[in-house]
């Protein structure tokens, strides 16, 4: 499903070219719209038309309702049994990776499957990658052998954009936030973790995710707040449930010190409530998300 807003139709047409240049699995593409007023659905079409690919849907909300309505629209379409949520300039790294991540998730009975990425910038025309910090949830090395320690307790987030997932299960929870979440959708995982819905690791770069465009890695202080405000809906929705597990109970009891803390400084500490924190900190190496991408595979995919 490409989810799109006022998208830059060369950029969305690189990332249907990226799905479209994937072998060894059958696949439907949903592009929909978060009502842009400037959106032009007919050279997409054209394109489809050009590359004889007939299963695919384009649908709109008629007017702007957000990142998480939008996704919510465009899952009433999607038929296929896994959905792998992308945006315009985010595109699929290497002709078998759909394949791979497939194969992962299934062998795993898992409901969603992470993945490494490569991030980068244009500059002009051209791609280059670049280097930032990774989390260390791209070791696999879970606390406890729960990838929800790491989602929720040490906020060891996995980039959205490296994300495949069981469909009903993406729908149950994008419905869940629909009407509380605006723009944040990456939420939806926290709900999962919080319910131990299973997870997996690809350890592969299965995306080339373009830095600093999106709402998450744009450093605009307006998108920051909605982002927050985003997190402690989600964080609402969390603390409205019953709390049965260890993992439950820590995560009320670190959200419960971070919101009574009265100053940055108690904040902080909340943050590193019960040391778990620090001493995962310690363990860990600082990761750099790999430089490099596969030239011939990055020119095959802009050739639209």
């Amino acid at each position: 499903m490409v989810a799109a807003y006022e998208p830059s139709i060369r950029k969305l047409l690189v990332t249907i070219n990226s799905a479209l240049s994937q072998k060894g699995v059958s696949f439907q593409i949903v592009v929909t719209d978060d009502g842009s007023g400037s959106f032009d659905p007919v050279p997409v079409l054209e394109y489809f038309e050009k590359k004889n690919f007939h299963n695919y849907i384009i649908t709109s909300l008629q007017h702007n309702r957000g990142t998480v309505r939008n996704v919510y629209n465009g899952l009433q379409y999607c038929r296929g049994k896994y959905t792998k949520l992308i945006s315009p300039g985010d595109y699929l790294y290497g002709e078998r990776i759909l394949g791979d991540w497939l194969e992962c998730i299934n062998g795993n009975n898992a409901a969603v499957c992470f993945a490494d990425c490569i991030h980068y910038r244009y500059n002009g025309d051209r791609l280059e990658p670049i280097s930032v910090a990774s989390n260390p949830q791209r070791t696999g090395d879970f606390y406890e052998g729960s990838w929800a320690y790491n989602y929720l307790i040490f906020n060891d987030l996995v980039t959205g954009a490296c994300m495949l997932t069981d469909t009903e299960t993406l729908k149950r929870y994008i419905d869940i936030i629909k009407d509380k979440v605006i723009y944040a959708d990456d939420n939806v995982y926290r709900l999962m973790a919080y319910n131990g819905e299973r997870a997996c690791y690809l350890q592969k770069n299965a995306m080339l995710y373009e830095h600093g465009i999106g709402i998450s890695t744009g450093g605009d202080n307006v998108w920051s707040k909605r982002i927050r405000d985003d997190w402690n809906a989600a964080d609402d929705i969390m603390l409205g449930w019953e709390a049965c597990n260890k993992l439950q109970k820590n995560f009320r009891k670190k959200a419960a010190h971070i919101r009574e803390a009265n100053s940055l400084k108690r904040k902080m500490r909340a943050i590193l409530i019960d040391g778990y924190l620090l001493n995962y900190i310690r363990r860990k190496k600082l990761r750099l998300t790999g430089l490099g991408a596969d030239e011939k595979y990055v020119e095959h995919i802009h050739k639209i």
